[in-house]
């Protein structure tokens, strides 16, 4: 018999895709069914999720609107400027380009070729498309070129230890630091997002000081499986830069984010 906590669980996301999705029912059905290829997610607010081959939009609606480990953009003032590092087909993005912040500005990254094919077409159907800035590059430590794995699941993308999957193959991808994404922006970003992978403690260590004041609120996942401590290693350069910090744990011990925002 399964356990009663699973059982409400899943009951809650069965009400959430009804809820959130136009085609809801059609998506679960598909579910049950364990076909190989779902029908892309059309939300009540019009926003679609196509998916590729790699992608995984069954984890990332979990992720988003059933766990909701994602914060909203509440408070943000009118102009206000989101990065999202790690945008993979554009769940984050898309999920705050829908927030009713007026004058909202996106500046999404994705260095994974696949994904990023998925997420410009998932862009190209949002009625938001024109506030949304789309860079096919990493974020990392350092600019230039970087190698990445692709082939994989593209949540799972990542430049650090061996491929996620057996059939991974390196590709060379090209590179730029926190401090190159954040200087054409005018003024403070009030939402920074990193999902990159195991490249996290990089990309913050790799940043200038100043660079992170300009930000507001972070969120940040963790993954201590693919760089060992590399929580500690982002938990210490926030607080240098003047973050207060919550967190939370994932799937495991070894993932979490960290929710950061300053006074």
């Amino acid at each position: 018999m399964r356990d009663i906590s699973q059982l409400k669980y899943d009951a809650r996301e069965s009400a959430e895709h009804v809820r959130w999705l136009a085609n809801g029912w059609e998506i679960l059905y598909h579910r049950k069914r364990h076909r190989r290829t779902l029908p892309p997610y059309r939300f009540r607010n019009g926003t679609i999720w196509y998916h590729g081959a790699y992608d995984d939009p069954v984890l990332l609606f979990r992720e988003f609107y059933v766990n909701r480990w994602m914060p909203s953009l509440s408070g943000a003032p009118a102009g206000s400027v989101v990065v999202d590092v790690g945008a993979n087909i554009g769940a984050a993005t898309l999920f705050w380009a829908r927030e009713d912040v007026p004058g909202l500005v996106i500046h999404a990254y994705e260095p994974n070729p696949q994904a990023f094919a998925t997420l410009q077409r998932n862009i190209r159907a949002s009625r938001h498309h024109a506030q949304i800035h789309l860079h096919p590059s990493a974020v990392s430590g350092t600019r230039g070129d970087i190698g990445l794995w692709v082939d994989v699941p593209t949540i799972l993308s990542t430049s650090y230890g061996d491929a996620p999957r057996t059939h991974g193959r390196k590709t060379t991808v090209r590179a730029v630091t926190l401090d190159d994404a954040l200087a054409p922006i005018p003024g403070d970003v009030w939402m920074l997002k990193i999902d990159a992978e195991g490249a996290e403690g990089d990309i913050l260590s790799g940043a200038a000081t100043a660079t992170l004041q300009r930000v507001r609120n972070v969120v940040l996942e963790w993954h201590d499986d693919l760089v060992a401590n590399v929580s500690d290693v982002c938990r210490q350069r926030l607080t240098q830069a003047g973050f207060s910090i919550d967190s939370e744990r994932l799937h495991s011990d070894h993932q979490g984010i960290l929710y950061c925002s300053r006074d």
